[in-house]
Parts: C-alpha cells; structure tokens; sequence
C-alpha cells in the first residue's frame, strides 16, 4: 500500500506549480497492490511474476466535513483513479523499473482503470460474505 498528498488546488487533475509550506493538501492518494497468486519477491517489494499484480487507486478530497449521500462503495469508485492520473498529480512516475516491470505490464498498470474492488472469501468456507457478515 502506498498513499501520500496531493496538491491541486484548482481540481484541474494536474500537481500545483508552486506549494508553499503553509498549504494543506486537497487530496490524498492511496494505491493498494496485490499478487494475485500471492508470490512476492523475497524482499517483498514486488510480484514475483509481473502479470500477477493487481492495483485499486483512489484520489480521495480532503474535506473538512463531508455530507455526501452516496453508499461507501459507490463513493470509493466515484474516486477510483489510473496510476496515470496519480502521476500527473504526484509529479513523478510509477512502474517505470524494467528490472521488474516490462512495458507492456507497466502501460497496463498504469492506465487501466479497475471497475470492481477484490473479492474478499471466508477461509471457512471459501464463500464470498453477504452485506451482513464480516470477513
């Protein structure tokens, strides 16, 4: 898991020219990464097959109060972002070591945009929880 500030002021998907010290952040990013298979290199900083890694990215505003309505599901993916967009807001970039990520997995990785979160199961059972049980 990864997650930081973000600086854009005017909401214009870019990273602020200028930050002064005193300036808050507007946004925070969070960008969660899985091995599918569950195989990570022995230090534990990446995948141990690069086609295994699974992203979900969020730009999430910082809000002093917030008084949106929607369901948290329905919030989480109405901030859901591409690795893309973090870049253009961080001012760096992302997957770009090609000791570990090709550039096909690192375009992959970097512009799609996931449209359902992981699916979480019940090592009891290996059934999926309804609304009302807890994982």
């Amino acid at each position: 898991m990864y997650s930081g500030p973000i600086y854009d002021s005017d909401n214009n998907g870019l990273m602020d020219e200028s930050i002064s010290d005193s300036q808050r952040p507007t946004h925070i990013y969070v960008v969660l990464m899985r091995c599918k298979n569950g195989e990570w290199t022995e230090d534990l900083s990446h995948c141990a097959n690069e086609s295994q890694l699974a992203i979900l990215s969020f730009v999430l505003p910082i809000v002093e109060r917030d008084i949106n309505c929607l369901d948290p599901i329905e919030y989480i993916f109405r901030h859901t972002v591409r690795i893309k967009d973090i870049e253009l807001l961080m001012g760096d970039e992302w997957f770009i070591d090609r000791g570990h990520y090709s550039l096909e997995t690192s375009t992959r990785l970097r512009t799609e945009i996931v449209d359902q979160l992981w699916q979480l199961e019940l090592p009891e059972t290996g059934t999926k929880p309804t609304q009302t049980e807890k994982p």
